[in-house]
This record gives structure tokens, sequence and C-alpha cells, in this order.
């Protein structure tokens, strides 16, 4: 998350950010690491259904 660009990436909902992480970063991990993250990111996903990114970083932007 540390290469968002305030003006377009802090702008995406958490679950579209969410799901390109894992897709950036899966062909570095083992299947067990993927499936992990895959359910921590389901899991809180509800939580910040519907917020952009930008919302949940607070005083950073």
């Amino acid at each position: 998350m540390g290469n968002l660009t305030i003006s377009e990436d802090a702008r995406l909902p958490f679950d579209d950010l969410a799901k390109r992480w894992i897709e950036t970063t899966k062909h570095t991990l083992k299947a067990s690491r993927l499936i992990r993250r895959e359910k921590c990111v389901k899991g809180i996903a509800p939580f910040f259904r519907g917020l952009a990114v930008r919302s949940l970083l607070g005083g950073m932007h």
C-alpha cells in the first residue's frame, strides 16, 4: 500500500485495493500464505465495505 498515489489509488474502495494487493503479490507467496491473506481480507472486508482507502488513512493523507 506504500505505492498508492493520493489522487487515484487512495479513492479506491477497500475491497478493490485488497483484491489488487492480493493479485500483485500472489506470485511471491506460498499457497498457504495466499490462502491466509485471502481469508484475512475476507474477514475484515465487511467492516470497510464501501469506504475509500483515503478515509481509512486518517491523518496520513
